[in-house]
């Protein structure tokens, strides 16, 4: 098992997936899973190396634009590798019903096939495990959402998505205790149109629930810092630091987080997150977040279902742009296209009404 796994599940953990899984093995050139198919099941891979690939769009124009870049039409593109433990199809426990990417082995590979209604009900009834298995995950999405941001800016000036404009799809996840926590131990932020909010590379303290307004999430195209600029910083105490320059890549509107990685331990955020107009956010210190969340199971397993869930859409729409897909920038089109399973999520008043029920508690 690779590191992530290892690090986030329990030995019992990794003995019930091996226990309900089947292992086959997958030869170089073969493909595991198609582009578009239905998911069912979930990978993960045990030996070898996989590789995703995604058609170009003729008709998107990062699709052209991708595709220029190697000089080739209706090819497809190879986005990231899976790595020994990585885990393929997880999208299919987020309501994401079709593979948004064609997967394929780069070498005879030996992966474990978990059926999805058993781990569902797992899930479900073993919040412990639960918690612990959407952090492994959590943690796999952000680095696939980030290592493909980085891929993709180094060849365009920019790569907006449109805002997820329904972010209250969310909250089909949480409980009215749920929310009543939230509304008692956050605090009501405003900020100005082009303020700050989350810096790149710092640790965040918050995690923020966007009320009104719209935020900008950008990604800072200069390296991080070597350790001798660092000290060279340091012994100069007259030199003013420069802001790199930075290119927008998505948008949060109402309903939807940021500052996640608050909920990851360790982890800093790569992304800039400014107000792109005056806007209104609901700031949950991170501490004491993590200490509810640690005393209370259930309500952990699931936030740490919503966090999953956002980086899911959020890495799902990033593909779908780059590739064969529309831009899934509402909630209409995410839940009209194939891709999305309508019949797993609460009506969308439902979740209307609890995100409405939050404003309401603190007068916004």
């Amino acid at each position: 098992m690779p590191d992530i796994l290892r690090e986030q599940l329990t030995e019992d953990d990794i003995d019930w997936l091996v226990s309900v899984g089947e292992q086959i093995t997958v030869s170089s050139t073969d493909t595991l899973v198609e582009q578009n198919e239905p998911l069912n099941q979930l990978y993960i891979l045990l030996e070898g190396e996989l590789k995703s690939l995604i058609k170009d769009n003729e008709e998107s124009t990062l699709g052209r634009a991708y595709s220029a870049l190697i000089s080739e039409t209706n090819a497809e593109q190879e986005l990231f590798s899976y790595q020994s433990g990585d885990i393929i199809g997880e999208g299919t426990l987020f309501w994401i019903s079709t593979s948004p990417v064609t997967i394929q082995a780069k070498t005879d590979s030996i992966v474990l096939i978990v059926p999805c209604e058993s781990l569902k009900n797992h899930l479900k009834n073993n919040p412990n495990f639960a918690v612990r298995f959407y952090r492994a995950i959590a943690l796999l999405l952000l680095n696939r959402y980030e290592f493909l941001l980085k891929k993709c800016l180094n060849h365009r000036k920019k790569l907006q998505i449109s805002p997820f404009q329904d972010g209250t799809i969310l909250f089909h996840e949480l409980y009215d205790n749920d929310i009543d926590w939230i509304v008692t131990q956050g605090d009501v932020q405003r900020y100005e149109a082009g303020q700050l909010i989350i810096p790149a590379n710092q640790p965040t303290e918050n995690l923020y629930l966007v009320l009104k307004g719209l935020l900008s999430l950008n990604i800072t195209e200069k390296k991080a810092n070597t350790l001798n600029e660092v000290f060279e910083k340091l012994s100069n105490s007259e030199s003013k630091s420069e802001t790199p320059p930075s290119k927008e890549v998505e948008y949060a509107t109402p309903g939807e987080v940021v500052g996640e990685t608050a909920l990851v331990d360790s982890y800093l955020p790569k992304l800039t997150v400014t107000a792109l107009e005056d806007s209104i956010l609901l700031a949950i210190p991170r501490q004491k977040l993590l200490a509810n969340l640690e005393q209370n199971i259930e309500m952990s397993s699931r936030f740490y279902r919503i966090l999953t869930t956002l980086l899911s859409i959020r890495l799902t729409r990033l593909i779908s742009r780059l590739g064969y897909g529309k831009d899934l920038g509402n909630t209409a089109q995410l839940l009209s296209s194939n891709q999305f399973d309508l019949e797993a999520i609460d009506p969308p008043n439902q979740n209307s009404s609890r995100f409405d029920s939050i404003l309401k508690k603190l007068n916004v």
